[in-house]
């Protein structure tokens, strides 16, 4: 009979460190996730610097080149490339941040349903434990008449 509780309990205590370890595995999985969702986030804020620099750059040759063929760079069509210019960089280096943002997002979000499902993994061993030691302890019951018809 206290064999038999014994091994309802061990039974109950495997299943709590299963479902432990599916939690723990999936917290260290979403650890990775938000880091790697960050990681996304930083090179895309990098990138889109290195064209903000490129574009600068790109902009002030145009300049140079109007400049030298003695057209004014404050009015007319002139002024209108480098407005369009301005605008295009800024578009483009508007929706790389905007990319590693939703990359991030997505990363963080990804995380956090892994971690509710590893907590989910946790709390179904408990109560599945509790089920099965609560059920061996009822069958106990009936097979030494703790209760019943005939205690």
């Amino acid at each position: 009979m206290w064999a038999m509780l014994a091994l309802a309990g061990i039974k109950a205590g495997a299943e709590i460190f299963e479902g432990y370890q599916a939690k723990e595995a999936a917290e260290y999985n979403a650890d990775l996730l938000r880091k790697n969702a960050e990681f996304q986030k930083n090179a895309a804020f990098d990138q889109s610097v290195k064209l903000q620099q490129q574009g600068a750059a790109f902009i002030g040759s145009q300049k140079t080149a109007i400049a030298g063929s003695g057209i004014k760079l404050n009015e007319g069509s002139p002024l209108e490339i480098l407005k369009k210019s301005q605008k295009n960089l800024n578009v483009d280096v508007g929706r790389i941040r905007t990319q590693g943002i939703n990359a991030e997002l997505l990363g963080l979000n990804q995380a956090t349903q892994l971690e509710k499902q590893g907590l989910n993994a946790f709390t179904g061993s408990i109560l599945g434990a509790g089920s099965g030691f609560l059920s061996s302890v009822g069958q106990m019951g009936l097979d030494y008449k703790w209760w019943g018809p005939e205690s």
